[in-house]
């Protein structure tokens, strides 16, 4: 399930964004599931999200979305 992979990208995430005082918004994907490598998909996630903490101005926020197309 995409939730619990979310779930765990936050955890990991959510110290780096404490450091610079950036709030993380992450909604939560429902029932979605995607059809990809565990590991591949966390990794990229971590990358998108750490990539995003670090360039973002301090003090800000960040939401992360998911939904399925029709």
């Amino acid at each position: 399930m995409l939730a619990d992979v979310f779930g765990e990208c936050r955890t990991m995430i959510e110290p780096l964004a404490a450091k610079r005082d950036v709030r993380l918004f992450f909604a939560q994907p429902g029932e979605l599931c995607v059809h990809a490598d565990r590991t591949r998909l966390k990794q990229v996630l971590l990358n998108l999200l750490s990539n995003a903490v670090k360039y973002n101005l301090e003090r800000d926020r960040l939401s992360s979305l998911a939904h399925a197309d029709a």
